[in-house]
């Protein structure tokens, strides 16, 4: 298995941000293939609140004839806390929420080159059309 690098992506903050996701975790789990990544920076370097990228791939089978490319991105928001607990201790950090994003890529072995440049063109655009359909921006 090849070595992974750190992953670098910009957020849409109104001064953009750059994330470097480093590798957290490589290795095989049954036939697959993950890696996992940690923004170790993020939410002022508390483990709980790391943004985090997880991938998975998935080779062809014989019962089924297709590759499997999994990606999720998640992004927590921890919770406000206030230092005035009766001891003066602020208590640890929690999760407020997680906004993430979950894309699996199914492609068979019989595909064409053509064919997987069409979809990732698309995936792009259907997102753009569900946020303008939605009235939210992306």
């Amino acid at each position: 298995m090849g070595a992974i690098t750190n992953i670098t992506l910009t957020d849409a903050e109104s001064t953009p941000v750059t994330h470097t996701f480093n590798p957290a975790r490589q290795g095989l789990v049954g036939r697959d293939s993950v890696a996992d990544f940690e923004d170790r920076a993020a939410n002022s370097g508390i483990a709980v609140g790391f943004y985090k990228i997880q991938t998975k791939f998935s080779r062809p089978s014989a019962d089924r004839k297709s590759y499997k490319v999994g990606v999720k991105i998640s992004t927590p928001i921890l919770e406000t806390v206030s230092n005035s607990t009766v001891s003066g201790i602020a208590p640890a950090p929690t999760v407020s929420y997680i906004p993430m994003v979950s894309l699996e890529v199914v492609i068979p072995e019989r595909s064409s080159l053509q064919a997987r440049k069409n979809l990732r063109k698309m995936v792009p655009t259907v997102e753009r059309y569900y946020y303008c359909q939605h009235g939210r921006e992306p």
